[in-house]
């Protein structure tokens, strides 16, 4: 991928010739039933799994909007940033106990129009998915007030 980690959208990443594949979904370690059908991952599969990278590609693959959707999760605060994107804070009960994170969506569109979105990792006392954002970077939520992100 962009940051040289082994990477295969689908199937494996490396493929020797003995017929032995490593499965690799930007450097996480995957098994190759999802690697190979990536189709066929549900939401019952995400919740199920126990390793917090791997159910991270996992819903990531699924369509993290789809899985918000079929999943056990809230959606605390709905946002327009300074520069006119939307942001969501979610809470999510995970394996590991209660989990939040923002749910953001890019400046920069995908080349065929629609919406990039990232999920970012939240604090439990970040109050809002602006709160994350500015954290990400660093900055005070005061002192974040982006018009045009490049």
């Amino acid at each position: 991928d962009d940051q040289n980690r082994l990477h295969a959208d689908k199937g494996p990443a490396i493929l020797f010739a003995d017929g032995v594949g490593v499965y690799k979904w930007h450097g996480v370690n995957m098994a190759k039933e999802v690697m190979e059908k990536p189709e066929k991952i549900t939401s019952a599969m995400i919740a199920k799994e126990t390793n917090a990278e791997v159910r991270r590609a996992m819903m990531t693959m699924y369509g993290l909007e789809k899985y918000l959707r079929e999943s056990d999760s809230t959606c605390l605060t709905t946002e327009q940033m300074p520069d006119g994107t939307r942001a969501m804070l979610y809470e999510m009960k995970m394996r590991e106990g209660v989990e939040r994170f923002a749910l953001v969506e890019n400046g920069t569109p995908n080349p065929d129009g629609t919406p990039k979105w990232y999920v970012l990792p939240a604090l439990p006392t970040h109050q809002t998915a602006k709160e994350v954002v500015a954290s990400s970077y660093r900055i005070d939520l005061n002192d974040y007030s982006p018009v045009v992100r490049t």
